[in-house]
């Protein structure tokens, strides 16, 4: 109901993630074992406002997410903006602190 109202006063409001989810999961990274990196993205969701989707994800190495001079997020979000059918697409990336310290 929440949504609804905030969709139509033109608030940001969240969507489902399913689609971006799947994104992620089928992108190949540069790592041996397929899906290793996987283990480190905490949470993803997404956000509408407008005509703009912006999917927020949280992980614990955004460094390996975003690649070399960004080209794997690049890649990343042109599969999203294909699997979505949106082309006004932007990528949140923020760093989970809580259990940083775990994995090194």
């Amino acid at each position: 109901m929440f949504n609804t109202i905030k969709k139509l006063l033109g608030f940001e409001y969240e969507i489902d993630s399913k689609i971006f989810c799947k994104a992620l999961v089928q992108y190949p990274y540069n790592s041996d074992s397929s899906g290793a990196y996987l283990s480190h993205i905490t949470a993803v969701w997404a956000t509408w406002k407008g005509n703009r989707i912006t999917v927020h994800i949280k992980t614990h190495c955004p460094g390996i997410l975003i690649g070399k001079a960004g080209r794997q997020i690049s890649e990343i979000k042109e599969l999203m903006e294909y699997m979505s059918k949106n082309k006004d697409l932007s990528i949140d990336i923020q760093e989970e602190t809580m259990f940083n310290g775990l994995y090194y």
